[in-house]
């Protein structure tokens, strides 16, 4: 909590610097990046996505539909595929087990993942975020093969 009081008085005197300078007609140069952010942070460009950002979007995206998330899809496109669609079954588990999600087969074919109206549907964000921690152990173990 002191990172988020320090980051609120940096942006606190960094205003009341723009407004001295505006005064005295200097150029103003404000950063919105909080100071206690790691240099490398700082630099990263905003528009490139990794292949997890995309797939983290598909599955914000298509756990909302009628239709679900195709597992197999996840399994033929992505490296690890197989890894990747049981970390979505392993965060998707409680939802599972209460009755919020399902697993069936869309248009008779495919492993699909989808929440159950309306309940499923009103946890969707607590779905989505364990299914994320559980994907996001998936990237650690990838990163820690790669080193």
């Amino acid at each position: 909590m002191s990172d988020y009081f320090s980051w609120l008085k940096d942006q606190r005197n960094s205003l009341l610097n723009a407004k001295k300078k505006l005064a005295s007609k200097e150029k103003i140069i404000t950063s919105w990046v909080p100071s206690w952010l790691p240099e490398k942070s700082k630099a990263v460009d905003d528009n490139i996505f990794t292949c997890q950002d995309i797939l983290s979007d598909i599955i914000m995206t298509r756990l909302r539909t009628s239709e679900g998330l195709d597992l197999d899809w996840i399994r033929t496109k992505y490296l690890n595929g197989e890894k990747r669609a049981q970390a979505v079954l392993d965060g998707a588990e409680l939802a599972l087990s209460l009755g919020l999600a399902e697993r069936v087969q869309v248009h008779g074919a495919g492993d699909h993942l989808r929440l159950v109206d309306p309940d499923g549907f009103l946890f969707s964000n607590s779905i989505i975020s364990s299914i994320f921690v559980e994907l996001e152990e998936v990237d650690e173990g990838d990163a820690a093969e790669l080193v």
